[in-house]
């Protein structure tokens, strides 16, 4: 096992950073910059740590055989059993994520308190981002990709389609898609949360409009839009609860990062990189 760095009596193998940078399913091409992170997020963890232990703060029986069981998932593929030091680099892990979690909270038993009034002077700075995102409603005709000559099949029940009730008879006899069944009904979306395809064609339509047929990777569909909701301004009590939510959120991550830092700097003697190509930015 290759040791890469050392807090104190900590060592951070290189399979740590490995399973670590794994779980971010990083590109090839920067494989190295997210190794280098990883190392940096496992220094900052066992820092967190042993701040922790240094105040008594452990996990209990109870705490571990929990987030134990919660872990048993990741094992049940796994082809042979866990080898006495893979049980406990995996006890150790658990140990710590409990500890370092019940040192964030103890960190932030004074919580950080943000008023009606510092938010409406937030949210009144900053009012034209609060919006909604615009929005469309189509139904479609699906002609299954797996259909026999199914362009020329899509082709001729559009041309047999003049207006809105033709298409709803079409949906309901032509339709290769579930939504058949409600005349085609997409429901409401927005940009990034339907095929391609239909998003680009819905958002270039007007309302009452039927596409030509076009195709997608499930076949070929006709759409119609049915509705549009343009963005409009969000008001500051429907926002209120998310936004006071988010404000204490971000406020807690800059705290953390302030007080990791302190950390860095006053156990930096602690602090050991084996592998001197991990020395770019810690």
């Amino acid at each position: 096992m290759t040791i890469i760095a050392k807090i104190a009596e900590y060592e951070i193998s290189e399979a740590d950073i490995a399973i670590d940078a794994d779980q971010l399913n990083i590109c090839k091409e920067h494989l190295i910059e997210a190794k280098i992170d990883s190392l940096n997020r496992l220094i900052d963890s066992f820092l967190l740590y042993q701040e922790a232990c240094s105040l008594g703060i452990e996990a209990s029986e109870e705490e571990f055989d929990e987030y134990f069981l919660q872990c048993l998932a990741d094992f049940e593929n796994k082809e042979q059993p866990l080898s006495i030091e893979e049980a406990r680099n995996l006890e150790l892990k658990i140990t710590r994520k409990i500890v370092v979690g019940k040192y964030l909270t103890h960190l932030w038993k004074d919580s950080i308190e943000i008023d009606d009034q510092q938010l409406h002077a937030f949210y009144e700075e900053h009012k034209e981002v609060f919006t909604s995102v615009e929005t469309v409603r189509a139904s479609h005709v699906l002609v299954g990709k797996n259909t026999p000559h199914a362009k020329d099949r899509a082709d001729s029940i559009r041309a047999n389609i003049k207006g809105a009730e033709d298409f709803e008879q079409a949906c309901a006899q032509c339709s290769d898609c579930p939504t058949c069944n409600q005349c085609g009904d997409l429901g409401y979306f927005r940009r990034g949360e339907i095929t391609p395809a239909i998003e680009d064609m819905a958002f270039s339509m007007n309302v009452g409009d039927i596409s030509p047929v076009f195709p997608s990777h499930h076949g070929y569909h006709i759409l119609m839009l049915t509705d549009r909701k343009e963005p409009e301004p969000i008001s500051f009590e429907e926002i209120k609860d998310k936004l006071k939510a988010r404000l204490i959120a971000l406020e807690r991550e800059f705290f953390l990062q302030k007080h990791i830092q302190e950390l860095r700097e006053r156990h930096h003697s602690l602090i050991q990189i084996l592998d001197k190509s991990y020395l770019k930015d810690l």
